[in-house]
């Protein structure tokens, strides 16, 4: 995970669409539980909801909801359709959860860098 300070928000991990993504997959799943999209759905989202000078592909929105997968954000499961295997995603952490596992991750790379320094206060 990638911090970018000179940003905020979800921003500060994520490029601003996944961000958006991000907040809309959130927002949804407390509405419903059991909410989940393919990435067909997510990059429609995106072109729904895009600004003008940001310009997303498919494979963008795909690469990254992956990332996401790997980061213990989101889960999938493989379904079968038109075309053959499709993801469907869904929100594994609330975004309580997620600020946990962010601030967890911080104070662990932080012990890592710093254990051995000189006046380190843990």
């Amino acid at each position: 995970m990638k911090v970018d300070t000179s940003r905020t928000g979800l921003e500060v991990f994520y490029p601003k669409y996944v961000a958006q993504l991000l907040k809309h997959i959130w927002t949804r799943t407390a509405k419903n539980p059991e909410f989940e999209l393919v990435t067909r759905e997510a990059f429609d989202y995106l072109q729904d909801h895009e600004d003008e000078e940001v310009h997303v592909s498919r494979a963008s929105v795909i690469i990254n909801m992956d990332a996401l997968v790997e980061d213990g954000v989101l889960k999938v499961r493989q379904t079968t359709g038109k075309g053959g295997y499709h993801g469907v995603y869904s929100a594994a952490l609330s975004p309580g959860e997620f600020q946990k596992k962010v601030y967890d991750h911080v104070e662990t790379t932080l012990f890592e860098v710093f254990k051995n320094t000189e006046g380190w206060y843990r």
